[in-house]
């Protein structure tokens, strides 16, 4: 299941942090599958757990987009969902945990000149669809933040 140990990642990857974040929403997590077969075979195990709401093809792969069926908690955090990825053309990965995903209550702007000291990827910030700002972290590992929860973006 997507969710096992997830605790233990989410610790993980807030450790990394240089700021805190616990007055954020994390909405959203993703999955990363290992091949297009693993990414069916979790496709309708997650159907298990949420609802697929949205799957669309985002640089060549397919990336589906759950909202748990029932509460989903870490620590103080209420997760509405996760998103599940496929791996890119050529991609060498395992099935795991990849990324968290959070919303700021500002803009994109004002969030990176409150935290400068961090090593922030913009390449998506200015994008159309789903703009968002990165911390890449260890392991390949990232953070992402948005100013819009995933669910107001693809609405049920």
């Amino acid at each position: 299941m997507i969710t096992k140990d997830f605790s233990n990642f989410a610790d993980s990857l807030i450790f990394q942090l240089p700021f805190d974040i616990s007055n954020l929403e994390l909405d959203h997590f993703g999955y990363q599958c290992s091949s297009a077969e693993n990414y069916d075979s979790f496709k309708v195990e997650s159907q298990q757990i949420g609802n697929m709401i949205s799957e669309e093809i985002v640089s060549g792969r397919r990336v589906s987009i759950f909202r748990f069926k029932d509460r989903f908690k870490y620590k103080s955090f209420d997760i509405l969902g996760f998103e599940l990825v496929e791996p890119k053309i050529g991609q060498v990965c395992e099935s795991e945990l990849d990324h968290l995903e959070f919303v700021i209550p500002v803009s994109f702007d004002e969030y990176l000149m409150t935290h400068e000291n961090a090593n922030w990827d913009i390449s998506a910030m200015e994008r159309e669809d789903f703009p968002k700002i990165v911390l890449k972290l260890n392991h390949d590992k990232s953070i992402k933040f948005h100013t819009k929860n995933i669910f107001e973006e693809i609405p049920d």
